[in-house]
């Protein structure tokens, strides 16, 4: 239920993204975006929030409240799945309004929540060369560290994204040689 949705994300996100295509094949645009908010985007918030429910997402068995549970790959899981689908609805909706300037915004936060995974999976495969992991208690770790790299992953991404959105809003300056 999650890797053919998460595929056909990954393929469709940069094409969605591609102002070339965007301009030039605006009905390829929406149809690819038909594909990558009505299924994937759907499909991936569902299995998030399925994931924690199902016990599938690791939970650490530190105290509840702790920074540690708060931050855990079981809770992080959860908050991404949510906030995924409140992204995949707005924009979905956004774009049926034909307020596309908002429909962009809102498929810049769509597509940092998707990258976020990526950007957690990176981090954690350069932690895992640097530092390795043998044994069981380094196992433990592992999965812990798994979560709170979920967590660093989703706050970069948004963090950029918004950054990224904040910059693009910006009337341009005027250059010297237009005065």
């Amino acid at each position: 239920m999650y890797f053919i949705p998460v595929y056909l994300w990954a393929i469709a996100m940069p094409l969605q993204l591609s102002t070339t295509i965007r301009k030039s094949a605006p009905s390829w645009h929406r149809k690819i975006g038909t594909i990558t908010l009505g299924i994937s985007g759907l499909l991936i918030s569902i299995s998030g929030v399925f994931f924690h429910v199902a016990g599938i997402a690791y939970q650490t068995h530190d105290p509840v409240g702790s920074l540690a549970w708060i931050f855990s790959n079981r809770n992080t899981t959860t908050v991404l799945a949510a906030w995924f689908l409140y992204v995949t609805i707005k924009g979905y909706l956004a774009a049926r309004a034909k307020r596309f300037d908002q429909h962009r915004r809102w498929m810049v936060r769509y597509a940092a929540a998707g990258y976020s995974v990526v950007v957690q999976r990176i981090i954690f495969i350069i932690v895992a060369l640097v530092y390795g992991f043998n044994t069981e208690a380094e196992e433990r770790f592992k999965r812990n560290l798994f979560g709170y790299l979920l967590s660093i992953g989703v706050a970069l991404s948004v963090v950029v994204a918004e950054l990224g959105l904040w910059v693009h809003s910006r009337p341009a300056k005027k250059s010297v040689k237009s005065l």
